[in-house]
């Protein structure tokens, strides 16, 4: 079981003990902070006022909190660690506490692994994983089982590919990047040319490359460029059943979340923060620390940076949804257009008639 006492805590989190009668205790897990019931060697987090019942109540023995939030907490044995942000304290401390378990470096004998490939030190290849023709595996890197791997692949030190997951061949995958279970890398991006109602595809020549420190959701899909590469930067969040297609490229820093679909060689900043079930056109550009909402639909290029975008349209009661649909349709805008400029013209006609009469 891993541990860290609350002194360790609030030097990890660069945190303020207050009402700590024993900074050596040990903690042992999070708590989610949902309910009273108490769990013993427990450290939760606070941002609002919406859980404050429940920490008073005694559940946790320490709480990561604000400043200001920390003055209505009243429980006298509960320890408060007094922190900036306590969402990031929180993730720094789960760190230690993660009861993922641990996977031992070495090599199943069901694995292929042909001659031609190089392997660091520490990795482990789990069952039936099968590697191709001269790739390269750094140091202490993870290859889970039933994961397959193309010729030519380079993947860097601590890189963990849970299991099922397929690159294609000439996959670069810096060091600390996660890529979890049947996401595919490096798949032919969706190139065709038509004659005369045949479809004639294209090759993709190019590759598919993911910067240092990215971790990959399951069942996404990235991929590869046609001429040009398909690149994700360092620090990229990129959540469950997404589809990136050729020739993107996403900034340092930008997280997407779960659905989103993106068409070719679009191009996303830095730090962008991309809302669940979006939707982009290909050949558009994205500026650094965008933000879109979830379900908006991304027809062209967003060029102010640090600006929230939104297209989604919130649910409401079927029949008033129903109501605003009529209205917007484009006969019904069409004619409200007509009748408008008649009112116009009919209030500008009196508006003279009333100037003439003065």
């Amino acid at each position: 079981m891993n541990s860290i006492t609350l002194f360790e805590i609030s030097q990890l989190t660069n945190g303020e003990l207050v009402n700590c009668d024993n900074p050596h205790k040990a903690i042992t897990t999070c708590h989610p902070l949902d309910n009273e019931n108490h769990i013993a060697n427990s450290i939760g987090f606070i941002k609002d006022k919406n859980y404050l019942k429940y920490v008073n109540a005694g559940c946790t023995d320490a709480i990561l909190v604000t400043e200001k939030l920390a003055q209505e907490i009243n429980n006298q044995k509960i320890t408060k660690i007094i922190v900036k942000d306590p969402y990031v304290a929180f993730a720094k401390v789960s760190q230690v506490l993660d009861t993922t378990p641990k996977v031992k470096p070495g090599i199943h004998p069901t694995a292929v692994i042909p001659e031609s490939c190089r392997l660091g030190a520490n990795v482990h290849i789990g069952a039936y994983a099968v590697l191709g023709e001269n790739v390269t595996v750094g140091d202490n890197s993870i290859i889970e089982n039933h994961t397959s791997v193309g010729d030519n692949c380079k993947i860097g030190n601590n890189v963990r590919l849970h299991p099922h997951v397929v690159l294609y061949h000439g996959v670069e995958l810096a060091d600390y990047v996660v890529v979890h279970s049947l996401t595919v890398l490096g798949a032919d991006g969706f190139g065709y040319a038509n004659e005369r109602g045949r479809w004639i595809k294209i090759p993709q020549v190019g590759t598919t490359v993911i910067g240092e420190r990215t971790e990959i959701g399951s069942l996404t899909s990235i991929d590869r460029g046609a001429l040009h590469n398909t690149v994700v930067e360092n620090d990229v969040i990129i959540d469950n059943h997404i589809h990136l297609g050729h020739n993107c490229k996403v900034g340092m820093g930008t997280a997407m979340a779960g659905g989103t679909i993106v068409a070719g060689s679009v191009t996303f900043g830095k730090y962008c923060i991309i809302g669940g079930a979006s939707v982009f056109n290909g050949h558009i550009n994205i500026a650094d620390q965008v933000s879109v909402t979830g379900m908006a639909m991304v027809p062209h290029s967003l060029t102010e940076s640090g600006k929230v975008y939104s297209s989604g349209i919130p649910v409401e009661d079927n029949r008033k949804w129903l109501r605003s649909t009529v209205m917007l349709r484009y006969d019904n805008l069409k004619d409200q257009a007509t009748r408008l400029k008649e009112l116009e013209k009919k209030v500008t006609e009196l508006t003279d008639l009333l100037k003439q009469d003065k």
